[in-house]
């Protein structure tokens, strides 16, 4: 599968510890890190699949080709926020470390695609602005949240595995 994380360039360091773990998790399941940032959260996810022979994909900003340590792809797109629609289409789900403004965008093309997003209560920023509540409420769109990224993960892939037609 193909993870999503949405994040922020700056966390503090028990949320770093978070996105390494997040990595970790990913890279562990055999699934493929995705994100369009290469700071930050996540500098340090990218870090954590790369430490576990895991596949990280950046769908870069800039329309330069960075060097990342620990990362296996980089596409850089020169889109700026406009390559949330690439990210969005690119994964099956997504896990919120933290997020900004441009997390906001980015949740909004994950909700309108129906993939799920679980956000790690306590990271801070976006990821604790969701209490499980739909966005909307006469929708049905909802973030959900997890107090931790191993129970955040596994919430994650069961939403993943639960939809009629995953990617």
């Amino acid at each position: 599968m193909y993870i999503g994380l949405l994040g922020s360039g700056q966390a503090s360091a028990d949320t770093m510890k978070q996105a390494y773990e997040v990595g970790t998790l990913i890279a562990q399941a055999g699934d493929v890190l995705v994100c369009g940032g290469v700071s930050g959260v996540f500098e340090r996810a990218i870090q954590g699949s790369a430490d576990h022979g895991g596949t990280s994909l950046v769908i870069a900003e800039s329309s330069v080709r960075e060097s990342v340590p620990g990362c296996t792809h980089l596409i850089p797109t020169g889109m700026g926020y406009a390559r949330h629609t690439i990210l969005a289409n690119t994964c099956d789900g997504a896990l919120i470390v933290r997020g900004w403004i441009g997390s906001v965008s980015l949740a909004a093309h994950f909700l309108a695609r129906n993939k799920p997003l679980v956000a790690l209560r306590g990271s801070g920023g976006l990821a604790d602005s969701f209490h499980d509540e739909a966005l909307i409420q006469e929708s049905t769109y909802r973030i959900h949240s997890e107090d931790s990224p191993s129970s955040a993960f596994s919430t994650l892939i069961r939403m993943i595995r639960a939809q009629d037609d995953p990617i």
